[in-house]
């Protein structure tokens, strides 16, 4: 089965989603995963991939990731996070 709700369309079934690569600054090489970067990204989106650069940990200054969001603002915010009990601030900006 493809469908498992069939119903007429309406305007409330549009739901706006934009792409957007999101550079990661102060991330600590023993947290740089592909896991802890959907952690990152929860609060403001939902994670698609990282760059092959940061896959491949050709640089460590920054990890660029692809989200989508529902925003239409541009992504600059600062979070804490507590990894192995040490607290560090991670930078998300938005090319």
């Amino acid at each position: 089965m493809l469908f498992g709700n069939l119903h007429k369309w309406s305007t409330s079934d549009v739901k706006y989603e934009r792409g957007a690569w999101v550079r990661a600054y102060g991330v600590p090489i023993h947290a740089w995963n592909e896991d802890f970067f959907r952690l990152c990204m929860s609060d403001t989106s939902r994670f698609i991939r990282t760059d092959e650069c940061t896959s491949d940990k050709a640089r460590l200054d920054y990890a660029r990731t692809l989200i989508s969001t529902q925003s239409i603002e541009i992504v600059n915010t600062s979070s804490q996070f507590s990894i192995d009990g040490c607290n560090f601030e991670i930078k998300l900006v938005e090319e």
